[in-house]
């Protein structure tokens, strides 16, 4: 399904089931005030839920299911890149990929994605149709729409990934927004095989509630400015995976798979490094943070857990 160009569509998707798709499952493209709602994608090849142009705005995704969201291979698009550049590479997709912050996602469920759950990879400008049509702007200084209950598991490398996101301007008045205006809510996190937030050259971002548990990594930040974590949970290695993973002899986070150094193969609550990017110092902020599973006397987890 594709809704190609069609600007103010006010158009409803719902109910629909997409499976086995060899190229992508629902996109949106230049088009605004769609409602994509309680629809199911299964085993579908490259970015399933997708906003190309950047320049969509008020789409609501709302209780979809994205699972088992695979790559499309060489053997399909001959290895070519989307646009040469690796963030809509679909040969390592997102189950719900976007350019643009400005629509909302509202209880959605990623689950099984050959790399992330959720892709929010912003740029300076918008791209394809859109720019050739005369649009302009800076996706990745708009602001968030609604990022709110979503669920995002057993995804081969991250939960959730954002990249660039830098939110400085109100989209109706043009006035700056200040600290903290691209803000998730309640995310929940879980069993993503390396890290469950990986967020980059990030500002003015938060994550307010939510649970993050039996990731590799439960959040990594890089070089960004301006991040705040408040009012988490956040486990290494639950005692429910140790369990099921003794009894099936399944494997755990504690063994040498990345890395030869014993810090890289043990469960991490935050890696955290800040930026001054732009010369501007911004506060960055942790609080009501709940951690336990790390190598401590509440769950052993892995020896040398941090």
């Amino acid at each position: 399904l594709h809704l190609h160009q069609c600007r103010d569509s006010r158009s409803l998707i719902e109910k629909n089931t997409v499976r086995d798709s060899y190229s992508r499952g629902i996109v949106i493209q230049g088009t605004d005030n769609a409602t994509i709602s309680e629809n199911v994608a299964y085993q579908t090849r490259g970015n399933t839920f997708v906003l190309v142009d950047g320049t969509e705005r008020d789409n609501l995704f709302f209780k979809n299911l994205g699972a088992l969201t695979l790559g499309t291979g060489d053997w399909w698009w001959h290895g070519n890149r989307v646009d040469g550049s690796h963030d809509q590479d679909d040969r390592w997709p997102a189950t719900f990929f976007t350019r643009t912050p400005d629509n909302k996602w509202i209880d959605n469920v990623a689950a099984g994605s050959r790399r992330a759950g959720f892709y929010l990879g912003l740029h300076w400008k918008v791209n394809y149709e859109s720019y050739a049509s005369g649009m302009r702007g800076r996706p990745r200084n708009f602001g968030l729409g609604q990022f709110e209950g979503n669920r995002m598991h057993s995804n081969y490398d991250y939960g959730i990934e954002i990249r660039d996101f830098e939110p400085a301007k109100d989209r109706t008045t043009g006035q700056m927004t200040g600290v903290w205006s691209g803000a998730f809510y309640d995310t929940v996190v879980y069993k993503n095989r390396y890290m469950g937030l990986k967020a980059e050259y990030c500002r003015d971002v938060v994550f307010d509630g939510g649970t993050f548990v039996d990731n590799r990594i439960s959040i990594y930040t890089y070089r960004n400015n301006g991040i705040a974590l408040r009012n988490l949970k956040i486990r290494g290695e639950s005692n429910e995976f140790n369990d099921v993973a003794s009894s099936q002899n399944a494997e755990r986070f504690c063994h040498d798979e990345f890395s030869n150094d014993p810090r890289d193969n043990t469960p991490m609550g935050i890696y955290w490094m800040t930026y001054n990017r732009w010369g501007h110092e911004r506060r960055n902020e942790l609080t009501g943070l709940d951690m336990a599973g790390f190598g401590d006397e509440t769950n052993p987890g892995c020896a040398g857990g941090t």
